[in-house]
């Protein structure tokens, strides 16, 4: 079954085709490109394409079906993604095996960046350089085994991260680091067996915690008592026999 590959710009509109005159669509979007009142695309959906010769007025592109020679060894880089208005960006099932340092640099006023349903195993401090604006971050189904220390850091407005269906084992408070904003973090089907108690120290603001279906056998006394926010905790199908009250002392039920 063939393997069709999607990824989504948002981008702020810069006037730079003529007053009444269209671009005109890549042949690669097959002719599926919306024009705004000036004439700039807006939104396109496109197969195998050079992300870096698409134009910078784009508002919603999808991509799909990179091949070895659209996006080399799978390495996403700061030369392919130089979007200077770009706000949503979906790299969903592109093949994506690694992030190059400050591939984003290039996108300063993205919101959402979804890098789900694809190869990335790792995750270092210097892949997210630039994206102070950014609030939403998925990283669902890849083969993730490591979340390097402070690599969220820069990243004080996210609202949501996503890191489920990946390989991680552990937890702790320097892969969060910087998160202050937090609303929503999902950990859920990793192989998790370890979560530091001071893990989730930083996350003032968060309400939603799932840690579901890993292999957590112990949570440490006091784990959530920053946490004031916390509404919601899924800590099932894991392989807890013993919860403290201390866990939960004066967080959750408030």
């Amino acid at each position: 079954m063939a393997t069709y590959c999607v990824l989504i710009f948002v981008v702020v509109l810069c006037g730079l085709v003529p007053l009444g005159q269209q671009a005109s669509c890549p042949v690669a979007c097959g002719g599926t490109c919306t024009n705004n009142q000036q004439g700039d695309i807006v939104s396109a959906v496109c197969g195998d394409v050079r992300l870096q010769t698409l134009p910078q007025t784009l508002v919603n592109l999808s991509v799909y079906d990179a091949s070895p020679f659209t996006l080399p060894l799978g390495r996403l880089s700061g030369y392919l993604l130089n979007q200077p208005h770009l706000l949503t960006l979906d790299i969903n099932n592109y093949g994506v095996k690694k992030l190059e340092s400050g591939c984003f640099n290039g996108c300063p006023l993205l919101r959402t960046l979804n890098l789900a349903h694809n190869h990335v195993d790792g995750i270092q401090a210097d892949n997210f350089i630039g994206l102070n604006n950014l609030e939403i971050l998925n990283l669902d189904f890849n083969t993730i085994t490591d979340v390097g220390d402070f690599c969220f850091r820069n990243l004080s407005k996210l609202r949501e991260l996503r890191i489920s269906h990946n390989l991680l084992e552990v937890i702790n408070g320097r892969m969060l680091e910087g998160l202050g904003s937090l609303s929503i973090l999902d950990l859920r089907n990793n192989r998790i067996k370890t979560v530091h108690g001071q893990s989730f120290s930083r996350l003032h603001q968060v309400e939603e915690i799932d840690l579901q279906n890993n292999h957590i056998n112990q949570l440490a006394d006091g784990l959530f008592i920053q946490t004031r926010r916390l509404r919601r905790l899924n800590i099932s199908n894991n392989e807890i026999e013993i919860l403290a009250p201390s866990i939960f002392l004066g967080e959750l039920g408030k």
